[in-house]
């Protein structure tokens, strides 16, 4: 996605990687705060682009 908005090449890593697990944990007094659910469904969505 950035290689097309700033004009870059791409190329493959020289060597087989793996698949990252990244988990988001919080403590259960932000489970409803408005700015702390907003950051979390942005880094989700922001996660998800490939």
């Amino acid at each position: 996605m950035l290689a097309k908005i700033f004009d870059l090449t791409t190329s493959s890593p020289p060597v087989a990687l793996t698949d990252v697990r990244i988990d988001m944990i919080w403590h259960r007094s932000y489970g409803d705060d408005q700015a702390h659910c907003w950051i979390r469904d942005t880094l989700w969505k922001v996660a998800q682009i490939r």
